[in-house]
């Protein structure tokens, strides 16, 4: 699934990167927590994806990326990606694979960022969440409404400037 970024991001003129390649944990001070899926928790989640939906995905993935390598403008990549894009278009046919990209992962989140919070002994309440942004609002609901946080500070990398 992932070729549906890498592909485009070959093509020097789009000048993308990679996120793993933009941003370095150890750019970053203070304590680094691996927020996300494992890949054997991944691929049990995604074996309960119909069989149809998994083979369309694993097809079609890989040609919007080569699609995307060989039509798309920086302007059309940025066009309506907004954070809650995806919630407006959802269908029935996209549900469970949401389920498996976005819900779970923003869980698997939310359970390590609370299990750190409880392991905290020296009073250290600053919090600072590097993810992609689609997530955001659901770490930030829990941090805020569970735990009492307010937000002081929020920065955006921005993926694509003019």
């Amino acid at each position: 699934m992932s070729l549906a970024y890498r592909i485009p991001a070959k093509r020097k003129s789009l000048r993308l990167v990679l996120q793993s390649d933009a941003l370095r944990r150890s750019d970053f001070r203070g304590v680094s927590i691996h927020g996300d899926m494992d890949s054997r928790s991944f691929a049990l989640s995604w074996a309960e994806i119909p069989l149809i939906q998994r083979a369309a995905l694993s097809i079609l993935a890989p040609l919007y990326g080569v699609a995307l390598y060989l039509f798309a403008s920086r302007e059309y990549l940025s066009r309506g990606h907004t954070v809650d894009s995806l919630s407006d278009r959802a269908s029935d046919d996209v549900l469970e694979i949401r389920k498996v990209i976005a819900d779970e992962r923003d869980l698997r989140l939310i359970e390590r960022v609370e299990s750190y919070l409880a392991e905290r002994r020296d009073g250290q309440r600053k919090v600072a969440i590097l993810f992609g942004g689609a997530h955001m609002p659901a770490i930030a609901e829990v941090l805020t409404s569970r735990h009492g946080y307010r937000v002081i500070h929020s920065e955006w990398l921005t993926a694509i400037a003019a």
